[in-house]
């Protein structure tokens, strides 16, 4: 049925940006929080760092912690 298959693509959407969201986290963890070099490796664009920042609350504690251990290597 259609809702059927608008969950589906739906869920694979999810699942797609999770697994985005994994990766820029993983790349800003490897450039000790810097926004630019991170975006370019996961290749994602800087404005949707800042959306996900903005609209997903989970991410952005993920961001602050990164942020916070990259300040200890400074």
């Amino acid at each position: 049925s259609y809702n059927e298959s608008t969950n589906k693509r739906s869920l694979t959407m999810n699942e797609s940006r999770h697994i985005k969201k994994e990766s820029l986290l993983k790349a800003l963890e490897q450039s000790l929080g810097v926004v630019t070099v991170a975006c370019k490796k996961a290749s994602i664009p800087r404005s949707t760092y800042y959306k996900w920042l903005k609209e997903d609350e989970a991410f952005a504690i993920e961001v602050r912690d990164i942020e916070n251990v990259a300040l200890d290597f400074t």
